[in-house]
């Protein structure tokens, strides 16, 4: 006959087992700042945990913060509003992951811990678990990738991502993914003309393509790793992201173009003078014809949702 003892041995036993389970199954709330060159976005995701790691359990749309400067342009009380602001939608969230692109890495050393000083002091008031990490662009375009795997189910893939201050190319399959990272954001690349994205295509879409190829040729890395994987992956589906991206796809009213329509699109908008987006259209149709591809998906992500399930962030993701 079962024995007192016995008894609660098994309560026990049962309480450890139910314990795990609820640790197991726990949604977590994971909220990704994404602090961009041009803005701040504050992204949450609900996370769950199986037995192959986590998932996005659900999201909701980021939330944009109302400065038009980023993070590293903005001084100590700026940066305190910021978050004040952004994190006042958001209630308990179980850890804030603050990853910073390439308006903080084309900051000089000493002003990069300056703005880290900042991030760090403001979120340390707030009680809520938190790190600050200064992406590497590899690492951007790794996790963008990601993300395209994750919203997609395609888990072999190419993608272009264009941001104002960088551009990320990330090519392969699952974990088997190799970025690079350059400095020809939609404003950064401007700047090299000591233009703006508002006049720099002014002359048309001929003598547009031609002074942004002059600037990506002269460019040693983006040719020799552009040229590389002309040969490699033209067989994988090409996906575009970030901002300017979104401006073809909504000129077709559909999430799949071709380098052809980019064109057609690109010659009408660049004859009605409407400069910027002459720009953004000729630069997507280059960066295709570079890589050889002829037609692309919207990838509509960026790597926030590669990173809410990344374990290094999320060491409770580790399986």
């Amino acid at each position: 006959m079962p024995t007192r003892f016995h008894d609660e041995i098994m309560n026990t036993l049962w309480i450890l087992i139910l314990l795990i389970f609820v640790q197991c199954t726990a949604t977590r709330n994971h909220l990704i700042v994404d602090a961009g060159s041009t803005g701040t976005r504050f992204c949450p995701f609900a996370i769950e945990k199986n037995e192959s790691g986590c998932k996005i359990k659900s999201s909701s749309s980021c939330t944009a913060s109302p400065s038009k400067k980023g993070l590293a342009d903005q001084n100590a009380e700026e940066i305190e509003q910021t978050f004040k602001n952004g994190l006042s939608d958001f209630h308990n969230p179980d850890k804030v992951t603050v990853l910073g692109t390439g308006g903080f890495r084309r900051l000089s050393e000493g002003d990069q811990l300056k703005a880290s000083r900042s991030i760090n002091e403001t979120l340390k008031k707030t009680g809520i678990p938190y790190q600050f990490i200064i992406l590497r662009g590899e690492d951007e375009g790794i996790l963008t990738h990601r993300s395209i795997q994750l919203n997609t189910g395609n888990h072999q893939l190419t993608m272009i991502e264009i941001g104002g201050a960088t551009i990320q190319i990330a090519t392969g399959s699952r974990a088997n993914i190799k970025a690079r990272s350059f400095p020809f954001g939609i404003n950064e690349l401007a700047k090299i003309k000591k233009s703006t994205p508002d006049s720099i295509c002014k002359d048309g879409w001929t003598l547009c393509l031609q002074t942004l190829q002059g600037i990506l040729s002269k460019d040693a890395s983006y040719s020799s790793f552009t040229q590389e994987l002309k040969k490699q992956n033209t067989n994988l589906l090409l996906y575009l992201t970030g901002g300017p991206s979104r401006v073809a796809f909504e000129k077709v009213k559909k999430n799949k173009i071709t380098a052809d329509e980019i064109e057609k699109e690109g010659k009408e908008t660049c004859g009605q003078k409407n400069n910027k987006e002459c720009y953004f259209l000729a630069y997507q149709f280059l960066l295709m014809k570079n890589l050889n591809y002829h037609e692309a998906e919207s990838g509509n992500t960026s790597f926030a949702p590669g990173a809410a399930v990344y374990e290094q962030y999320f060491p409770y993701c580790k399986i």
